[in-house]
């Protein structure tokens, strides 16, 4: 019998997220695979630690225990983040040039289009 099931890789794996604040655990041993193409949904009352999660998955917080890996990269062992805020003035001209770079395109206008 032929497998039709299509395998898609884990694009990000969480395991044994932790965070606290103090003497607040905040996250405590939260694991999870995101599948690439996966859509997911963080649900929770206040004050349970959805945005905390998602602003270490981001980067903007660092966890204080556990391993975040997105596309076998593991963000945990990369103390170095960097935040790009949307501008105008940025998205035309350094973030379209790097993109254009990396893709080999010659004229940055095949990005925007």
């Amino acid at each position: 019998m032929i497998d039709n099931v299509v395998k898609t890789k884990n694009l990000i794996e969480v395991k044994n997220l932790k965070i606290s604040f103090g003497s607040l655990d905040v996250l405590k041993d939260v694991s999870i695979d995101i599948k690439e193409g996966e859509k997911i949904v963080v649900i929770g009352p206040s004050g349970s630690g959805k945005s905390t999660f998602l602003r270490c998955l981001n980067r903007l917080e660092n966890p204080t225990g556990g391993h975040i890996i997105f596309d076998n990269f593991d963000l945990s062992e990369n103390k170095q983040t960097v935040s790009l805020y949307q501008t105008l003035q940025l998205i035309n001209s350094t973030l379209v040039k790097l993109l254009a770079k990396k893709h080999k395109i010659k004229k940055c206008a095949e990005i925007i289009d």
